[in-house]
């Protein structure tokens, strides 16, 4: 059973650097959504129900990755 994963970083490459990592790596984790802003990553979290979250703590937002995850 692959553990399903949300990607979630301000910074494309990180994300999509992330995201190879995991699809050559870690065969047992499926990434099924990836975000750049908080806004987005809560949604995906609503609508995806990832068991994995790859967070980025710090963003240029002003959020940090904590605050997200005492949101959810």
């Amino acid at each position: 059973m692959k553990l399903r994963s949300l990607i979630v970083d301000d910074e494309i490459h990180a994300r999509e650097n992330l995201k190879y990592l995991l699809q050559n790596y870690c065969p047992e984790i499926e990434v099924v959504g990836m975000a750049g802003t908080v806004e987005n990553a809560r949604e995906c979290v609503e609508s995806l129900a990832p068991q994995v979250i790859f967070l980025d703590i710090c963003m240029p937002s002003g959020t940090e990755g904590f605050d997200f995850l005492e949101s959810i």
